[in-house]
């Protein structure tokens, strides 16, 4: 958006004022388009910081899990949450970000596990299968990811080690 806004307004000056639209004419359209994307930046960044703030992590021996509190279709509010099985064989892939990275700890879909998580929150009478994506599932923004990752490695080892 702010690429799209500044290329918008360099071309402000090869305008004709005698063209139809005029340069002054234009400078209200650009002065509302720069509003505009300028709300929708700042609803993007306080929902992004919302969502971050209602998220919980917890690393057991047998899995991670992810509780998200959030409002439904219904602007109730509800918990969601999603476990996913440690596996000796699952990277946990690291994703870089801004300011830290996220730690992917799953996949949704990935063993049978439906629920709305990542791409918000399905309405009630939709089938949880009608997207039928792979969404991962993520510990979002960890300081340290790496040591994270190496603590989920452990985990698996001692939980493949307890499993029959």
């Amino acid at each position: 958006m702010l690429v799209g806004t500044i290329l918008m307004w360099l071309t402000w000056p090869m305008i004709d004022e005698k063209q139809s639209p005029s340069a002054t004419d234009a400078i209200w359209v650009y002065g509302a388009v720069t509003i505009v994307f300028a709300l929708v930046a700042f609803y993007m960044a306080t929902t992004r910081a919302y969502i971050l703030s209602h998220l919980h992590y917890a690393v057991t021996n047998e899995r991670a899990i992810v509780l998200r509190t959030g409002r439904n279709h219904l602007l109730a509010m509800r918990d969601y949450l999603i476990s996913c099985w440690h596996a000796k064989d699952f990277p946990y892939g690291i994703v870089e970000g801004r300011p830290y990275s996220s730690l992917t700890v799953g996949f949704l879909l990935s063993e049978d596990v439906v629920q709305p998580f990542g791409y918000g929150l399905t309405h009630s009478g939709w089938s949880p299968l009608r997207v039928r994506g792979v969404i991962p599932v993520l510990f979002e923004q960890v300081k340290d990811a790496n040591a994270l990752r190496t603590l989920l490695f452990e985990a698996s080892d001692s939980a493949l080690a307890r499993r029959p």
